[in-house]
């Protein structure tokens, strides 16, 4: 599922998840009410829900209830504490915009990576 078939360029922590999924939204647009856009499973190149960009990006399943066991559950888990909603809820939203998302993705990133930087001090 992840884009960039190179594991070595696979997101390794929360931060790098939230930023590479702000990206493909950002760059394929976002949808509601599916994981991402298309009649295919294997589509990944239309627009995606938050969930479905961090399952895209990390080529793991968030699930729809967290799975903390996993980076794509562990994110989503920490964004929904950010956000007050179980992520689909916050993503579905009618008036949520891609704006929206991609900028609330990318601060939580952004605060994510401190505390990451901290834990290695």
């Amino acid at each position: 599922m992840n884009l960039d078939k190179n594991e070595e360029n696979k997101p390794q922590r929360v931060s790098e998840v939230l930023n590479a999924a702000a990206d493909l939204i950002n760059k394929q647009g976002l949808c509601k009410g599916q994981m991402r856009e298309g009649a295919l499973f294997d589509d990944f190149s239309g627009p995606h829900c938050t969930l479905g960009a961090i399952e895209t990006v990390t080529g793991e399943s968030p699930g729809l209830y967290s799975h903390p066991d996993n980076l794509a559950g562990r994110t989503a888990e920490i964004l929904e504490e950010y956000v007050g909603l179980p992520v689909h809820n916050w993503n579905d939203a009618r008036s949520r915009t891609k704006g929206q998302v991609v900028r609330k993705l990318r601060k939580v990133a952004k605060k994510e990576a401190e505390y990451e930087k901290g834990l290695k001090n």
